[in-house]
Parts: C-alpha cells; structure tokens; sequence
C-alpha cells in the first residue's frame, strides 16, 4: 500500500512528533469514508490494521456494502 510504505520511509527521515502527526494525517485519509473509524497504523509494525467493521459510505453517507459481507479481510504484509 503506497500510504504504508510512504510513513515507513518516513519514520527514519523525520523526528518522531513530525512522523507522528503524518501518521494521524494518513489515518484521518484512510477513515474519510467510514462512518466510524475503521482503520488505525500499527507503529511497531508499521502498517494499517483494520479497527472495526465499519462500512463505507459515499458522499450522502449513504453506506456502501464494501467489504462484502462473508468476505476474508486480512493484513497484507
């Protein structure tokens, strides 16, 4: 994922309180869509975790069946 390699390059180039709110940015980024927070960075290991099983919604918070109910949500190393 471009957001996940982008913050790990990052990490060792900025002091960690400017890594830190990029991190924050790139959450907000990742959640726009949901109605509640569905994604968090995991900083150990330095990628996206799913939080919740928010739905996404469109721009009239109208909710979008995605991920499709029955389908395998994983973590992509």
């Amino acid at each position: 994922m471009g957001f996940e390699r982008y913050l790990r390059n990052l990490k060792y180039g900025f002091p960690p309180e400017r890594w830190e709110e990029k991190v924050k940015e790139y959450v907000h980024l990742m959640n726009v869509w949901y109605s509640e927070p569905h994604w968090d960075y995991d900083r150990d290991r330095l990628c996206f975790v799913e939080i919740s099983d928010s739905k996404e919604h469109d721009d009239h918070n109208n909710r979008i069946e995605e991920p499709r109910p029955g389908s395998i949500i994983r973590i992509v190393d």
